[in-house]
């Protein structure tokens, strides 16, 4: 939608100029000139009201439709600023391996590990925990180990059976 979006701009900066444009006659021997200008007004300035109360009704709406991944952690979090785990608790994914991403707004230094499930591709990797390096974030600079470009499934990313009790799913 992106290449047409000025297009559909200046079609609708137009179609308001022709409409205010027509709207704003003084001619008494029309129709639209024998309506009193409060009422023109009035009628204008309730339509621009209604576009734009529309328009941040749907912002809020897709704010708060598409924030589930920075929420679905907070259960985790305990008022007053504690929390259910503590600094390196892990949480585990098995099947549900595509939440990693939202693993980023975990609580406290926990990490987000992963169980065997039915997946059998590529797992997401975790940063590099390195201080010093390539520029500013020289985490970000690493390659995870484990990696590769054909999706095969790397068993030292899941965590071990010993370790597995210690995990929420």
């Amino acid at each position: 939608m992106y290449p047409a979006y000025p297009a559909l701009v200046l079609n609708a900066a137009m179609a308001l100029h022709i409409i205010l444009a027509t709207i704003g006659q003084s001619n008494p021997r029309t129709l639209v000139g024998k309506i009193p200008v409060q009422l023109k007004l009035l009628v204008i300035v309730s339509c621009v009201m209604a576009s734009i109360n529309l328009g941040l009704s749907r912002m809020y709406s897709i704010y708060d439709a598409y924030s589930a991944p920075m929420r679905i952690y907070d259960g985790l979090a305990l008022p007053g600023g504690a929390s259910l785990g503590s600094p390196g608790d892990s949480v585990c994914f098995g099947k549900d391996w595509y939440r990693f991403p939202s693993s980023y707004f975990l609580p406290n230094g926990m990490k987000a590990k992963f169980i065997k499930s039915e997946f059998n591709g590529l797992l997401p990797g975790e940063f590099s925990e390195a201080t010093v390096g390539f520029g500013f974030r020289p985490g970000t600079w690493l390659i995870p180990s484990g990696m590769n470009d054909e999706n095969k499934e790397d068993m030292g990313k899941y965590v071990s059976l010993s370790l597995r009790f210690g995990c929420t799913d």
